[in-house]
């Protein structure tokens, strides 16, 4: 029987986030400094979201404002798929290929501690085809 491979050995870890109450100007500046296409939203401290690059294009196609106009509240998507530092990344991969999620965010103790995201699942993937062991991402490339 195989050992479960858990998230918190291939997740990139300490992703990097966004307030509600920033602009979308601020997030794409962001993603680009970051190299990333996902910014998990805090409110407070509290995650209470996700914000891809997708959304982003998607509100600013759709809305006849500047990016430095429209708030990242009115285009996250609430509700973002969250799983435990522990979980088996089988099931967290099936389930984004199930339901067309680009991505997890990592809890423990009700704390963002990491991100897999599909560069992630292609990563640890290939790891497995060619036989060596999953590694832990240290680039934030999520």
């Amino acid at each position: 029987m195989k050992e479960k491979l858990e998230i918190q050995g291939v997740m990139t870890p300490f992703p990097h986030s966004i307030g509600i109450d920033q602009t979308l100007q601020v997030a794409k500046q962001m993603m680009q400094k970051y190299g990333v296409r996902h910014l998990p939203v805090q409110d407070g401290g509290r995650l209470v979201g996700i914000l891809s690059n997708h959304d982003i294009d998607f509100a600013l196609a759709v809305d006849d404002k500047k990016p430095e106009e429209i708030l990242v509240e009115a285009t996250y998507t609430a509700e973002p798929y969250v799983v435990e530092l522990t979980a088996d990344v089988a099931t967290i991969a099936n389930k984004m290929a199930h339901d067309h999620i680009s991505c997890a965010l990592v809890m423990q103790r009700e704390k963002l501690v990491g991100i897999f995201t599909t560069v992630d699942v292609c990563r640890t993937l290939a790891q497995v085809l060619r036989n060596e062991a999953p590694a832990a991402n240290v680039a934030n490339e999520n």
